[in-house]
C-alpha cells in the first residue's frame, strides 16, 4: 500500500534529520581526500587556461596550496611569476552533508533512477570545481597584471570578479537546494516533463 502524502512528508523529514549527522561524521573523514583530488584536477584545467605550470601542490589536513608559475616575455625581457593559491576544504564543501541528507530525504517523495543520482553528484563536483577554478584564475590574473606580465583588461577583470563572486555567494551557498530542486524536477512525480524525461 502506497504511503499517503502526509506520511511521505513525515518520512522525508525523519530521513533528513537522522541522516544528516551520519553524513556529517562520514564527510569529516572523507573531505581531506576529496579536497586534495578536486583541487589537483581543477588546477590542471586552470594551468591550461592561464598558460601556467603547476610547480607544487601541498596538501595538509584541511588546507591545499597550489603554486603556479607563469613565464612571459615583456618589454623588460623575460619575467617569471609564482602565484600561490590556498584553499581550506571546508570553505567550499561545508554544504555537502546537508546536500546528501536532502537527497536522501527526497526518496519518499520522488522516484529516482541511478542515472539521476549520478547527475546530482556530477553537479555537486562541478560546483566545487567552479569555485576552485574561479579563485585560482582570479588570483593569477591579478598577480599577472600587478607584475606587468599581462595588461589590465576590463573584460578579464569583470569576468574573473563575476565568476568568483557568483561561485562564492550563489553556487556554494545554495548548492543543496539547487541539487534538491534539480532532482525533484527530474522525477516523473514532479510533472515537469522537460527535465523528467
Amino acid at each position: 500500500m502506497s504511503l499517503t502524502r502526509s506520511k511521505r512528508i513525515a518520512a522525508s523529514i525523519l530521513l533528513f534529520i537522522l541522516s544528516y549527522p551520519v553524513f556529517l561524521v562520514i564527510w569529516i573523514q572523507v573531505k581531506p581526500f576529496y579536497g586534495a583530488l578536486l583541487v589537483r584536477a581543477t588546477s590542471e584545467i586552470t594551468a591550461l587556461v592561464k598558460n601556467a605550470q603547476i610547480k607544487e601542490i601541498k596538501n595538509e589536513k584541511e588546507k591545499t596550496t597550489v603554486s603556479f608559475v607563469l613565464k612571459a616575455y615583456t618589454l623588460k625581457g623575460w619575467k617569471r611569476l609564482e602565484v600561490n593559491v590556498s584553499f581550506f576544504v571546508s570553505t567550499y564543501t561545508f554544504n555537502v552533508p546537508l546536500t546528501l541528507a536532502l537527497i536522501l530525504g527526497l526518496f519518499p517523495m520522488v522516484s529516482f533512477e541511478k542515472k539521476k543520482i549520478l547527475e546530482a553528484g556530477a553537479i555537486l563536483i562541478l560546483v566545487h570545481m567552479v569555485f576552485v577554478f574561479s579563485m585560482e584564475g582570479r588570483q593569477i590574473y591579478y598577480a599577472s597584471v600587478k607584475s606587468g606580465i599581462q595588461p589590465r583588461s576590463e573584460f578579464a577583470h569583470f569576468f574573473w570578479d563575476f565568476l568568483w563572486s557568483f561561485s562564492v555567494y550563489m553556487l556554494i551557498r545554495f548548492e543543496p537546494f539547487l541539487i534538491a530542486i534539480y532532482l525533484y524536477l527530474r522525477s516523473p512525480r514532479s510533472g515537469f516533463k522537460l527535465l523528467s524525461r
